[in-house]
């Protein structure tokens, strides 16, 4: 049975009109509306409606807390929570309709790559939205090309960092390897290892690569792909890091002297050593890509680093 609740063009949802879906995720659904019950009003709206599931209903509470404290700072990257209720069993929340996401612009891109300048501005306006959540406690634990949204259109000079449905207070967080899409996925939560803002860090290093060359980094089918392409570029993680992972994980990848099990059975993705080398943002890049979180360039010094203080 259906957990979703599944809408058609105008259908009535409390007083919003559905007009058209505008994308579908794991948790929820996203639909175009208007607002029926204010008089000649022609605004869109986006209305998100969740799965109605326990486990999904506990965490759009968090969404919805998460939301509603960063939206006091009025940062200009934060999407505006503008109303929440309940319709049918399902939580609802409804924003307003930004433009298009990340992954679809790069793809309108020549060769499906930014140029430089656009690369510096997008990635000093994830990394200041990066240090305000910092600011409230926030780990957004998500941050990939679908979820940076454009204000308007496809205009990358003012982006919003869309989707906190899998975010979290860096309190008490939970170990697990079921956050973050893989692509994007920090080497302490497939390893297993107890997370915190680095893994955001993490992320956004992923999609400078991607931005710049144009293609993901990590464009791999399981977890231990994506390791094996992490050994290639950091060489194999340090035994203070090993050691901090979960048994279960860890037996998983690795022999007991620490050798990674499946460095020949997994072919690489891409030669992309030499090709990081050769450029600008290399320096960036080798201090974002590090095993040990705590010596993980942080969002302030990302501000300040050569590659990106242009924008700033």
């Amino acid at each position: 049975m259906s957990t979703r609740c599944l809408l058609n063009l105008g259908d009535q949802v409390n007083k919003y009109t559905i007009n058209s879906q505008l994308g579908k995720g794991a948790f929820s659904d996203v639909y175009s509306v208007k607002n029926s019950g204010v008089k000649n009003s022609d605004k869109d709206l986006a209305l998100k409606i969740i799965k109605n599931e326990p486990h999904f209903n506990k965490q759009v509470h968090i969404e919805v807390t998460i939301l509603n404290i960063l939206n006091r700072g009025k940062s200009k990257f934060i999407p505006i929570l503008l109303e929440q209720f309940e319709f049918k069993g399902h939580k609802c929340l409804i924003f307003e309709i930004y433009g298009e996401n990340l992954y679809k612009v790069i793809k309108k891109q020549p060769r499906k790559r930014f140029n430089t300048t656009d690369c510096i501005s997008i990635t000093a306006q994830i990394t200041m939205a990066l240090a305000y959540f910092e600011k409230y406690k926030v780990i957004h634990c998500d941050i990939k090309p679908e979820n940076i949204l454009c204000k308007k259109g496809s205009d990358v000079s003012h982006i919003i960092i869309a989707d906190y449905g899998s975010s979290c207070f860096n309190v008490n967080t939970i170990v697990t390897s079921y956050i973050q899409t893989r692509y994007y996925r920090a080497p302490e939560i497939i390893l297993g290892i107890k997370f915190s803002y680095p893994i955001d860090v993490w992320s956004l290093g992923c999609i400078i690569y991607e931005l710049y060359f144009g293609h993901p980094l990590f464009e791999v089918k399981n977890s231990g792909a994506v390791l094996k392409s992490m050994i290639q570029i950091m060489g194999l993680p340090p035994q203070e890091i090993i050691k901090q992972g979960n048994p279960k994980e860890i037996k998983s990848y690795f022999n007991e002297d620490g050798n990674f099990k499946y460095l020949r059975t997994i072919p690489f993705s891409r030669k992309i050593t030499d090709e990081l080398k050769e450029a600008p943002i290399y320096d960036l890049l080798d201090k974002i890509f590090c095993w040990d979180p705590t010596k993980r360039i942080k969002p302030p010094k990302i501000l300040e680093h050569y590659f990106v203080s242009t924008y700033v």
